[in-house]
């Protein structure tokens, strides 16, 4: 589930990709690895790094997840979330 564990600062920071974030966990978002095309898509929602979202709903089949980020909630599928890396604190 954790990617990676990073200390900073002296805190333990855990590395995931945002399809493995739980919900109403809040994260910093801290890569985005896609196309230049879903990439932009994705910034123009508000999903760039450093921005925090938290997974807030789930559909009944599992996927897509509902995010909510500056105040507004979208909709991403897993396959989209396996390309963000996110960062949560203890």
């Amino acid at each position: 589930m954790f990617g990676a564990v990073i200390i900073c600062n002296g805190d333990i920071m855990k590395k995931m990709q945002l399809s493995h974030l739980p919900l109403g966990r809040t994260a910093r978002v801290a890569t985005v690895k896609c196309n230049d095309k879903l990439k932009n898509r994705l910034s123009d929602l508000g999903l760039y790094e450093g921005n925090d979202i938290c997974p807030v709903l789930k559909s009944p089949l599992g996927e897509p997840r509902a995010y909510r980020i500056n105040g507004a909630t979208i909709a991403l599928r897993d396959s989209d979330c396996e390309k963000i890396t996110v960062i949560i604190g203890d």
